[in-house]
């Protein structure tokens, strides 16, 4: 059974501060692999391998034309007893009509994602942010939040060390991110968590310096439609601004999505796969960006 994610919000357990990442280093290059699945997409049976595409979640785009589908391909055998088998699991991105035509892959099969966990995604059209759960990270962390780029280039923004947890969200424009760390003490819950907003450019690379919060439990974070971004912990609403300045807000009506793109389009349409084929499901204005 897949894990159930919430809100974008990432947990574990340990105690350190967030990791982020912003040098050119950190780029990896999206080339599909021989650690990809190779087997015929067929039946599965216990006696031979077949590949299985699996999708995960999806965005749509701020202007409501393009949705992003997160992909989960992997190799699959029917266990006689127990569990199935599975190996070679690899992740794609693919760009999708709302009418379901697949347009393009954003990023080829790459190995090493974690299956199961695929997080939270968000598509400005010009570049995606994937959190992802990854147990190569393990035991200094394992959730991270990643840039991909239009052409599959992918850019660690930050991995959440163990007891920390946090949200990357994008500017309703997409010319910035807002990332915010929350972090709690691993050996005393008694002890107040510590919560920190950065903001970074579209780039992924950081602006200025970390603003502490005044929050002691967990916060939450949301973008406004005019362009401010506010954070909560549901009795105390701060409005927070690359500059590092914060200031009190009226309460919002409420904070998701938190941003122009999420799994509702701009308008309000749902999207889903029903028997393998993507396509509006339905509309729900009250879910739809600008409820704030």
């Amino acid at each position: 059974m897949k894990a159930a994610w919430c809100l974008g919000l990432v947990l574990a357990t340990g105690c350190a501060t967030a990791d982020v990442a912003g040098d050119e280093a950190n780029y990896e290059s999206a080339v599909a692999s021989t650690d990809c699945p190779t087997a015929p997409k067929r039946a599965v049976t216990w006696w031979r391998w077949a590949t299985v595409e699996d999708f995960e979640t999806l965005a749509w785009s701020p202007d409501g034309t393009e949705i992003l589908v997160s992909e989960h391909v992997f190799e699959k055998k029917s266990a006689l007893f127990g569990y199935d088998d599975t190996r070679k699991d690899c992740h794609r991105l693919a760009v999708y009509a709302p009418n379901g035509a697949r347009l393009r892959e954003m990023m080829a099969l790459t190995p090493g994602w974690v299956p199961y966990f695929p997080g939270s995604l968000t598509f400005m059209s010009s570049y995606a942010i994937e959190h992802v759960q990854n147990y190569a990270l393990d035991p200094v962390g394992l959730w991270q939040a990643i840039h991909v780029g239009p052409n599959g280039e992918r850019k660690t923004l930050v991995v959440w060390p163990k007891c920390s947890h946090g949200q990357v969200i994008p500017s309703p424009d997409g010319t910035k991110m807002a990332m915010l760390n929350i972090a709690s003490n691993c050996t005393d819950t008694s002890k107040p968590s510590v919560s920190t907003v950065r903001f970074l450019d579209a780039a992924g690379d950081p602006i200025g310096n970390a603003v502490n919060l005044p929050f002691t439990t967990w916060p939450v974070g949301t973008w406004t439609p005019a362009g401010t971004f506010v954070v909560t912990d549901r009795s105390t609403w701060v409005r927070v601004d690359a500059a590092g300045t914060t200031a009190p807000v009226s309460p919002l009506k409420c904070t998701e999505p938190g941003t122009t793109s999420s799994e509702v389009a701009r308008d309000g349409r749902l999207a889903a796969f029903v028997n393998g084929k993507l396509g509006v499901i339905g509309t729900d204005h009250s879910r739809a960006f600008g409820c704030q």
